[in-house]
């Protein structure tokens, strides 16, 4: 549990390397779109071992996007998605907002990268309609 002067924090993703669940002092953190999330209550998912390890220790935008653990899935660019990948991590994002920041674990991550807000708000215009 992180005290509220820790809530305000900012990662790059250098410093989230260090939060993959490897060094059991640290908690496991997940990037998405700008936002971290601490999911280690979820140890056993997001773990060494773990079927989401994948996502701890980086921004997981573009893997959540789209659902993709590959290499060329680890720049966490969106710039590029399109509406499915779009749909993709506002589900994700809902998830971890309903399941992580409800608990009130939610910091930033500093981006060291652009993100397409245009995709976002066309995307969500589209969703409106």
């Amino acid at each position: 549990v992180k005290s509220s002067g820790e809530m305000s924090k900012e990662f790059t993703r250098e410093d989230l390397k260090h939060h993959d669940g490897k060094v059991p002092d640290k908690p496991i953190l997940v990037g998405l779109r700008g936002k971290v999330y601490d999911v280690t209550a979820g140890a056993n998912f997001y773990g060494p071992g773990g079927p989401y390890n994948c996502f701890a220790g980086r921004d997981a935008s573009r893997m959540l996007g789209k659902m993709q653990t590959e290499p060329d899935a680890l720049d966490p660019s969106t710039a590029d998605f399109g509406e499915k990948e779009l749909h993709s991590l506002n589900h994700w994002e809902k998830f971890f907002f309903r399941q992580v920041l409800a608990r009130g674990d939610h910091q930033r991550l500093k981006r060291d990268v652009h993100l397409s807000t245009i995709n976002i708000i066309m995307y969500k215009t589209r969703l409106e309609k």
